[in-house]
Formats: structure tokens, C-alpha cells, sequence
């Protein structure tokens, strides 16, 4: 853990978290103390959930959940509720509901089938309550849509530029409103060669030169969840893992980062705000 000094300069706090291979972190208030706590995807023993006691030294609360715990994401399955957790394991995405003191119960509720490597929440329908995007390794991004009590729903859209004998593998899935139309759209992470090499472009959204057919790809929302792909190749055959959307040049709209598999470097897109 690395403690930010309000300049944007951090130091290693010298807290220790699980042992084993971390595959995903993720972070936020689970039981409302004002104090961010970390959720850690433990390789082989599920998501370990960490509790912040305020001066940023974290306890393991003892939770084990999910089988393999490969990736967790955090979002609230009912409307005006806590933070719940969705956990991804080779098989399925599996939900947990939050009682506001950080302790998790199984739902009953499992999405998907398939290795799930990346998941993101946000209201991809305009009804008000939070949906659930993952990305699986193997059927690309699907999208479950919440009722606000707590109960998602398949869509039946794959989204993969490539489905059937072709299909890409997914590894990465962010979404926010990259068009400027006030409904939250999809980036997936692809790769079909993970070994292939990819240029390190800064671009305005819009494929380096050489590029192929693989990488980022920019999925629009129509405002209902219905999802169509725009075209868009960003980078090559990198795994795509971790996507993320930030405002980096402070000018109003998101712009992408993503991070190669295997390597150290990020790809940086820059959102001209014209998909």
C-alpha cells in the first residue's frame, strides 16, 4: 500500500496484504466509516476482504469469497444500499450483498459462464439503477442489468467484434460516456495473439498506424444497453487487461488508459470527444 502526500508523490506504507499472487484490487467504503477499504482477488483462495480502520492499517476481515477469486468489482445492487460485490472465478461471476459492515452473504445469484477477468458497474440503461458489464475471457463483454433489488438480468448482446470460430478473448472492460451523449459506453480489452507486439501511441481514440484488428475496442450505448461496436481498434494483439477511463487532459470527457499484459507499459488515448 502506497500513501499519497496530497502532491501526487506516494510512499510505500509498509502494510502487507495476503501472501499469495494478487490478481485485482479494488477499493471503497464497505461498512460507511468514512475509511476506504481494499477487496484483493487472492490467486486460489477467493476475494479477502480488508478493513480500514481509519489510519490506513487494514485487517483481514476472514472472508474467503468466490472460488478462485480471479477479479472483484464493487457497486451497489440496490438502489440507496451499501457497496456490494461481485466476485469472478474460472466459471461464473458470483454476487454478494454487503450488510453496511463490510460482511458479505452469496445471493443465490451467478452471471455468465466462463472465466471472468474484468468487471465494471454503472446505470447502462437510464433506469437508475446500477447494472453489471464483464468482460469473459472466452464470449466477450456481457452486460446484466439490475432491477434495483438486487436481481441482474442478461441482455442476450455479445459483445465481440469477432463471436463464433473467431472470437477474440476479452480481458478488459471499463465504461463512461465517451461520446458525449449522456449514456455510459463500453471499452473492452481484446487480444486474439497475446504474444504480438503493439505500438505505444498516445492517439485521439483512434488506432496507431499498422494496427490490426485486435486491442481496445469502443462499444456505443444507444441509451438503452443495446450496444454497437464503432469501429475503433485501439493498439494490436496485447492482452488488454485493467481499463480505465479517466479525464486526463482536464477537458471535459474521458479519456482511456490501458495497460498491456505481460509488460510495464500503459497506452494512453486521448478523447477528442468524436468517437
Amino acid at each position: 500500500m502506497f500513501r499519497n502526500d496530497g502532491a501526487g508523490n506516494f510512499t510505500d506504507t509498509g502494510i502487507a496484504l495476503p501472501t499469495r499472487p494478487h490478481l485485482h484490487i479494488t477499493m471503497g467504503d464497505l461498512d460507511q466509516d468514512g475509511a476506504a477499504d481494499v477487496v484483493v482477488s487472492v490467486d486460489g483462495s477467493g476475494a479477502r476482504v480488508l478493513m480500514n480502520g481509519g489510519t490506513g492499517v487494514f485487517t483481514d476481515s476472514g472472508q474467503s469469497l468466490g472460488s478462485g477469486g480471479w477479479v472483484a468489482g464493487l457497486g451497489r445492487f440496490v438502489a440507496g444500499g451499501h457497496l456490494d460485490l461481485a466476485v469472478g472465478s474460472a466459471s461464473k461471476m458470483s454476487m454478494y450483498r454487503n450488510d453496511g459492515t463490510g460482511a458479505f452473504t452469496f445471493t443465490g445469484q451467478s452471471l455468465g459462464t466462463g472465466l471472468l477477468q474484468s468487471v465494471a458497474f454503472g446505470d447502462l440503461n437510464g433506469d437508475g439503477h446500477e447494472d453489471v458489464a464483464g468482460a469473459f475471457e472466452t464470449g466477450g463483454g456481457r452486460v446484466f442489468l439490475g432491477d434495483g433489488a438486487g436481481t441482474f438480468t442478461y441482455t442476450g448482446q455479445e459483445l465481440n467484434s469477432a463471436p463464433g470460430p473467431e472470437e477474440k478473448s476479452t480481458f478488459g472492460i471499463a465504461i463512461a460516456d465517451v461520446d458525449g451523449d449522456c449514456d455510459l459506453d463500453v471499452a473492452l480489452g481484446h487480444a486474439s495473439n497475446p504474444f504480438a507486439a503493439t505500438a505505444n501511441v498516445g492517439s485521439q481514440l483512434t488506432a496507431p498506424q499498422g494496427a490490426g484488428n485486435d486491442g481496445d475496442e469502443i462499444w456505443l450505448n444507444d441509451g438503452m444497453a443495446a450496444f454497437t461496436d464503432s469501429g475503433q481498434r485501439l493498439g494490436t494483439s496485447d492482452i488488454q487487461f485493467s481499463l480505465t477511463f479517466a479525464d486526463l487532459d482536464l477537458d471535459g470527457d474521458p479519456d482511456l488508459l490501458s495497460p498491456r499484459g505481460g509488460g510495464t507499459l500503459i497506452d494512453v488515448y486521448r478523447n477528442p470527444n468524436t468517437p
